[in-house]
This record gives structure tokens, C-alpha cells and sequence, in this order.
């Protein structure tokens, strides 16, 4: 996918951003509802055994979903790192480029949990989107001028 589209895919999906205080709102609100203790800020949820409990779940269905779509069997899961088996407890945390992607789920530093697949929706748009993103804004300048 890289040599097709250079940087403009990520090769990944955030299955839990914990980032967002709507997640949070979202997740307290669940916990309230079930009488357990809620988390005052999106840091402290994204260190919590819940926040790993969901992006673990939510890692699940993204792996299972993939392997579906490419009718991958376990070898070839195995193989693309994208296998349930091989998600790993605790989650690991990435603090840079070069430590993510080698497992199928991972806690990116300040971003939230990350699964080893793309999201193939996002994939097709950023195909369609390719030429734009890859061209440099120099080479759009003439065209830009002509139309104004």
C-alpha cells in the first residue's frame, strides 16, 4: 500500500482514541449507569484496565473484520501480525514510529490504541485522494491561476 500511496495511508486504525472527551463522556457515562467508579480526565482513563478492556474488544472485531475481508487463514494473520493470538497483555506502548506496527494492537504514546490494520474505507478514499495529496503545491500553482 506504502509504494501505491506513499505517507498518505495509515497503515493502522485508532480502535480507542483517548484523546477525545467525548469518548471519555461516552465511556462515563456507561460506568455511571453501571454504578462504577468514572475518570476525571482522558489521561487517566487511557491508563485504566477499562480503556485496554475496550481497545481490546474493539481490536478484536478490526482484526477479525480484515482477515474476512482478505480471506486471510491463521498463518497468513500470523504472518501479517494481525492475529488475535498475538495481541499482548499488558498492551504495549509505542513512543515512536518505529515501535508500532510490529504487534497487532498497541497504546501510541498521547493517541490512544492503535490496531495493525487499515481501515479499508479510509485506504479507498485516500487511493481516490492520492494524486492530490502527492502532488506538490508548486506543480498546482499555473492551474491554480488559470482558474482565478
Amino acid at each position: 500500500m506504502k509504494q501505491v500511496t506513499g505517507t498518505v495511508v495509515d497503515l493502522d486504525t485508532t480502535v480507542l482514541p483517548c484523546t477525545s472527551q467525548a469518548t471519555l463522556h461516552a465511556v462515563n457515562l456507561s460506568l455511571k449507569h453501571k454504578r462504577q467508579p468514572t475518570f476525571n480526565s482522558v489521561a487517566e482513563f487511557g491508563q485504566s484496565l477499562v480503556a485496554a478492556e475496550i481497545a481490546k474488544n474493539s481490536a478484536l472485531l478490526a482484526l477479525s473484520e480484515f482477515a474476512a475481508k482478505l480471506k486471510l487463514n491463521d498463518q497468513q494473520q500470523k504472518a501479517r501480525l494481525v492475529h488475535p493470538s498475538q495481541i499482548q497483555s499488558p498492551i504495549p506502548i509505542a513512543q515512536s514510529n518505529s515501535e508500532r506496527g510490529h504487534i497487532p494492537l498497541w497504546h501510541y504514546v498521547n493517541a490512544g490504541f492503535h490496531a495493525n490494520v487499515p481501515s479499508l474505507d479510509d485506504v479507498v478514499g485516500a487511493l481516490h485522494l492520492s494524486p492530490f495529496h502527492c502532488t506538490p503545491l508548486s506543480a498546482l500553482a499555473p492551474w491554480r491561476t488559470r482558474i482565478a
